[in-house]
This record gives structure tokens, sequence and C-alpha cells, in this order.
């Protein structure tokens, strides 16, 4: 061969060219598929979340002759299914505002079923208040496990789109201005906190 330089670097830069289409679809393929797992992980968060609504408004059923707490924790209820509607036809990322949305109805759902479930518990027999206080507090551990998996993966990607070389890659693909906003998870239950101590 006349020439081995030639030859040499030739296959040197083919190595080189798979290594970094490689590097590049990989990354991207990294950061789409952590898009996807932010967006299966809000749409889990969703069931529980809803059905602490449901657990909210059965409970008010419960509260005949209450006034006010009854008439907040519907109007809490409501305005939780309404954020709920809102973030399953938002598009990737969530807004910081509906995230602020979603934390203070949650913290406002679940503080209105204890207040409303210890009233009650004084005027009902303990057989009908303790399911519910127990399915609150499996409700509210899955929330928070599931707003932890969400900030996990918001952070994964919001990481990864900013440090080398995946800040490149996120630009090249469009994806540099997403930005994952994380979710305060909801407070402890009475039972949760006890049960903690």
């Amino acid at each position: 061969m006349k020439h081995p330089w030639i030859a040499f670097t030739a296959i040197c830069s083919l190595v080189m060219g798979i290594v970094l289409i490689c590097v590049i679809f990989g990354g991207y393929s990294s950061l789409v598929r952590c898009q996807s797992r932010i967006n299966t992980v809000k749409q889990m968060l969703a069931d529980p979340c809803t059905a602490q609504v449901a657990l909210a408004l059965r409970l008010t059923t419960l509260a005949h002759d209450f006034g006010r707490e009854k008439t907040d924790l519907e109007r809490t209820a409501q305005k939780l299914k309404a954020v709920l509607i809102k973030m399953a036809a938002a598009k990737d990322p969530l807004s910081r505002d509906l995230i602020k949305e979603f934390e203070t109805a949650q913290n406002k759902i679940t503080q209105g079923i204890e207040i409303l479930a210890a009233q009650l518990k004084d005027r009902l027999p303990s057989e009908k208040i303790d399911p519910i206080l127990l399915e609150q507090e499996e409700l509210n551990t899955t929330i928070i496990v599931m707003v932890k998996q969400y900030n996990k993966q918001a952070s994964y990607f919001n990481t990864r789109s900013r440090q080398f070389p995946g800040m490149f890659i996120a630009k090249l693909f469009s994806l540099d201005h997403l930005r994952f906003p994380e979710i305060i998870p909801p407070p402890l239950t009475q039972e949760e906190t006890a049960s903690a101590s």
C-alpha cells in the first residue's frame, strides 16, 4: 500500500462518524424516552387524584347538616377535577402555573377530607368513617409516590438536556427549550404522620 496513513485516517474517520451518530441518536432517544416516561407518570398520577375527588364527594354525602366544611370540600373537589382535566389536555411540559394550581388543590383536598372526616367521626359510627380515612391514606401515599416518580423523570430530563453532550443533542433536535418543573408532594395525612413518628 502506497499511502497507509490515508487508509488509516479514512478508517478512523468512519469509526468516529459511526460513534458520533450513535451518541447523537442514543442521546436523542434517551430524551424522547424520558419525555414518554414523564407523560406516563403524569397519567398515572391522575388516577389516584381522580379517586380522591370521588372520595371527597362521597364524604360530603355523609355530611348532611354540615355547612361551610361540606361546601368547601365540594368546591375543592370540583377545582381539583378541573385542574386534572387541564393537566390531561396540556402539552408537555406542564406550566408552572398549572403545577401550582394542582399543588394548591391537592393540599386543600387532603386537608378538607381530614377536617370533615374528623368532625364526622364524632357523629357517625367508626365503620363508616374509618374505611374512608384508610382509603384517603392509601390514595395520598400513592399520590406522593407518583409525584416523586414524576420529579425523578423531570429532573433527569432537565439535567440531561443541560449537560454535555445532551445540551447539543437537545439543541440539535429543538428540545433545549423544554424544562419540566417539579411538583411539591402533598402533605402526609394525620394517620401517615402518626405512623411515621
